[in-house]
């Protein structure tokens, strides 16, 4: 059972938390609340978030009002919307039509995660000037 998928249809409303082990998929709405899920969280086209996700890898159909943490990957599909930031382990892809508004942090291959505020291409830059 833990390779089925929990659905959370599309005119259900929830005001609270969501934590799950498996992965979930939601078409209906949640807000004032955190989404936790241990496998793949699918926010359906007609699905509307309002709280912060944290999953191993989204898939974004709908609307999302929040910030976004990806252990490996996050999707916003061709009918997504997301505002609000994101933080990837592995893999950003925004598909024709999507729309995202906010900040994205993903990992640098050689040092982990990078700072927001960091300026790696000075860094880099003055890496060249050198040799």
């Amino acid at each position: 059972m833990a390779d089925e998928d929990t659905t959370i249809g599309s005119m259900v409303k929830i005001t609270g938390n969501i934590t799950s082990e498996g992965n979930v998929v939601i078409h209906g709405m949640v807000e004032k609340g955190e989404v936790k899920i241990d496998g793949h969280l699918t926010v359906g086209e007609s699905a509307q978030i309002k709280g912060n996700i944290h999953a191993n890898s989204v898939t974004v159909l709908g609307t999302v009002e929040g910030n976004i943490s990806g252990d490996n990957d996050v999707m916003i599909g061709t009918t997504g919307v997301l505002k609000g930031d994101v933080q990837v382990g592995s893999e950003f892809v925004i598909e024709r039509g999507g729309v995202f508004l906010g900040k994205s942090t993903m990992p640098d291959k050689d040092t982990g995660y990078v700072s927001p505020d960091s300026d790696i291409d000075e860094d880099e830059d003055t890496d060249e000037d050198e040799e």
